[in-house]
């Protein structure tokens, strides 16, 4: 299975591809081996597992707890008839994003309004006006941004 991941992910230019089971754990990878293996990692408290465990696609914007790079996650759930068995993954490093955003000269943001990529790189993690990251506990915004403090966009 992390063999044919590894060649799915390389043939869709993804940045992660891997499988996880129905208790938030990863089963299996395409980037299968040390540092950056998600097999054996929870990932049940993130929401693109609570959105596939309720039967829906997901995603979200998350530093990565493998990789320790940011990007967006999206996840469908793996189902057995009606019954949830595991979510599918795949990432897209905010990297990956920069010949976009610098082509277009244009910033783009998460749900929680923090600017992820921008053209101008000192404006990444800064917070649109009414953003509602703060509503975040701060182990939340930790676990999801790999900080706890924001400054606010001019």
């Amino acid at each position: 299975m992390n063999a044919f991941l590894a060649s799915s992910e390389s043939h869709l230019q993804l940045d992660a591809l891997w499988l996880g089971d129905a208790e938030g754990f990863g089963i299996a990878a395409a980037q299968s081996r040390p540092p950056v293996n998600p097999i054996g990692v929870n990932y049940a408290d993130r929401l693109y597992f609570r959105e596939a465990k309720a039967g829906r696609p997901g995603f979200q914007y998350a530093f990565g707890r493998t990789t320790g790079q940011g990007g967006i996650y999206f996840s469908a759930p793996l189902m057995t008839g009606k019954r949830f068995c595991g979510f599918v993954l795949l990432k897209i490093n905010t990297t990956s994003l920069y010949p976009w955003v610098d082509q277009a000269d244009v910033a783009l943001s998460d749900a929680n309004g923090v600017v992820i990529a921008a053209r101008d790189r000192s404006l990444e993690m800064q917070t649109l006006p009414g953003a509602t990251v703060m509503t975040l506990g701060e182990p939340e915004r930790m676990k999801q941004y790999g900080r706890t403090g924001f400054l606010p966009l001019r």
